[in-house]
Parts: C-alpha cells; sequence; structure tokens
C-alpha cells in the first residue's frame, strides 16, 4: 500500500486523488507512520576579526551521514534535522585558524535551537629562536651587518648588535635559510646556513668575514 504525503493532513495515508471524499478508509489509514519532525539549527560564525564570517564551510552529521553547507552573508548558517536526532556541527577554517568550540553536539533534537556559535581565531604558531654572532677582523665583533633569512620562503632581514650578535624567531618545523650580506671586498663564511624542520632552537649560527 502506497502512502503519500499530503500537505493538508498531517499523517501518511494511501494516496487518494479525492482527499476526504466518501471513502473514508482511503482518506484516513493509521497504519501509515506519521511523518517525521524537522527541527531548524542554527548559528553564526565569527571571524578572526570578530565580525561574522561568510562563505566558512559548517559540516554536520545526522545519522552517520555528513553533509555541508555554507554561511551567508551575515556569517549564518541553517540545517535541518529530524526530531529525536543527535547532531554534530562542525567548522572547516582556513589554514592557520582554528574554531571554538571544534564541534557542537545537539542531542536528541526536539525543537528549533539558535546560537549555535563558532569563534575563529588565528593558531600562533610555537616558535624557535635561532641565533648567532657575525665576526671581523681578530674575532672583533661586526656591529649593524645586514643578516638576511628566508622561512618557508618568506624573506626578511635583521642587523647584529653591537656586539655583533642576531636572533630570530622562527614558527616550529620551519625551512630556514640564513645569510650575511657583507660589504664589497668582504667575504663571509659559512655563504650560508639551510636549515630543514627546525624542531629546537639553535645558537651558534656564527659568520666570519674576511676582507679579500
Amino acid at each position: 500500500m502506497y502512502c503519500g504525503w499530503q500537505s493538508y493532513n498531517p499523517y501518511w495515508y494511501p494516496y487518494n486523488p479525492y482527499p476526504y471524499s466518501r471513502y473514508p478508509s482511503c482518506n484516513w489509514n493509521w497504519s501509515c507512520p506519521p511523518r517525521p519532525a524537522e527541527y531548524m539549527l542554527s548559528g553564526v560564525v565569527f571571524g578572526v576579526s570578530g565580525a561574522p564570517a561568510s562563505g566558512i564551510t559548517v559540516s554536520y552529521t545526522v545519522g552517520g551521514i555528513t553533509r555541508t553547507t555554507v554561511t551567508d552573508a551575515f556569517g549564518q548558517y541553517t540545517i535541518r534535522a529530524p526530531e529525536c536526532s543527535t547532531v554534530v556541527i562542525a567548522v572547516t577554517p582556513d589554514l592557520g585558524v582554528t574554531a571554538t568550540p571544534p564541534l557542537i553536539t545537539v542531542n536528541n533534537v526536539c525543537g528549533d535551537r539558535s546560537g549555535l556559535n563558532f569563534y575563529l581565531s588565528a593558531v600562533t604558531p610555537a616558535q624557535v629562536t635561532l641565533s648567532g654572532t657575525v665576526t671581523g677582523a681578530g674575532g672583533a665583533p661586526a656591529a649593524n651587518q645586514t643578516v638576511a633569512f628566508t622561512i618557508n620562503g618568506q624573506s626578511s632581514q635583521t642587523t647584529t648588535n653591537a656586539l655583533g650578535s642576531y636572533s630570530i624567531a622562527v614558527p616550529k618545523g620551519a625551512n630556514v635559510t640564513i645569510a650575511v650580506t657583507p660589504g664589497v671586498g668582504v667575504t663571509v663564511t659559512p655563504a650560508n646556513y639551510t636549515l630543514a624542520n627546525v624542531q629546537a632552537s639553535m645558537s651558534s649560527l656564527n659568520f666570519i668575514l674576511t676582507v679579500v
């Protein structure tokens, strides 16, 4: 027996092109289960700046099936959930960004829920320090020497202090290249330091300048 859903009847019953006709047995059939209710779960995803973030992927799992949606221009998302279901909601932020809370679990859904919000924040990676000295003739400290370095492909530079020392803070796990740019007629030993997957702070990354 086919149970068709009619918008004007809150129950499933055999399809009848003439509802509420003189055939009452076709209008109501208690053997057909009621259509399960659905409720709306909604929230806002706030970006790193604190403003609502649009276009953020929101995943949700109901009955072992995972689906996704995205936040609208106002940072809002809405999910339809069957009555009595358990829904697990999570946000997939960009690389270097974390969501708080990491996920939201709504147990035994029995009504509409709002305020299921997520807050994004930038992750500050653990850092390590790379340091050394630049010395000239006779081991004298070489102040104000340019120390160029590249961290994961991004270039920057610093200068040595009055004691010829330099220090660089880099993210743990970074790939780093360090070199000194001497003046004309001066060579540097070693030419550079190339460090892969730096896991701990390192000192004594020293350079020696020699007048040619």
